[in-house]
């Protein structure tokens, strides 16, 4: 039994009010090379549960919702859901940006209040929390250097060139943010051996 989240920001809402309450575990999808994998292995572990993508994956697996931290490129995201699954999805991103909320139409809900660093996933976790969900599988998120999961190894894209400073920057707010620990767990990588493997049910 796990303990009951502790949301620090729950009386941030998103801008328009995000309607829907959910409970359980949803599995958050980010783009390394290993999503896949850890996917696959997620959902033998939690047949049942939802999958948030995160960038690029959003391609890649059918979602209930998106997130990125990158606002510039979620149109295209976005459609290549929509080209895939043949289904609509709402994407969700942080603060507004300096250009302000209407220069991202393609963007359906902003959360403000919730701090962005720690790479896209990270806020991933940070709304699954706050939108009801009791557990969140991290998968394809080692934070760690390698190919995005189409291949991408674009040095001026990918994470292929990450220098130990630049990991260490998302790193220390995945370590910083210990309320979220008991709540999320990873597939693979760094943020396995930080968070831990889910529990066998």
């Amino acid at each position: 039994m796990l303990p009951p989240v502790v949301r620090p920001f729950v009386q941030s809402h998103s801008v328009p009010y995000y309607p829907h309450v959910h409970s359980g575990t949803v599995l958050v999808a980010g783009s390394a090379w290993c999503t896949q994998d850890d996917v696959e292995r997620a959902l033998h572990l939690r047949p049942k549960a939802p999958i948030i993508t995160v960038n690029r994956s959003a391609g890649h697996f059918k979602s209930i919702l998106m997130v990125t931290i990158d606002r510039g490129k979620g149109l295209a995201w976005k459609q290549s859901h929509m080209d895939n699954f043949r289904e609509p999805v709402t994407l969700h991103a942080g603060r507004f940006g300096g250009k302000g909320k209407m220069a991202y139409p393609w963007v359906d809900y902003f959360w403000p209040q919730y701090p962005s660093g720690g790479t896209s996933v990270w806020l991933a976790a940070k709304i699954a929390l706050g939108i009801g969900f009791e557990e969140v599988i991290v998968c394809g998120a080692p934070l760690e250097c390698g190919p995005y999961l189409d291949g991408d190894n674009d040095p001026k894209e990918g994470w292929t060139t990450r220098t130990p400073v630049q990991l260490e920057s998302y790193r220390k707010i995945w370590r910083y943010d210990k309320f979220m620990h008991p709540h999320v767990k990873s597939m693979s990588g760094w943020t396995m051996d930080l968070l831990g493997y889910p529990d066998v049910k």
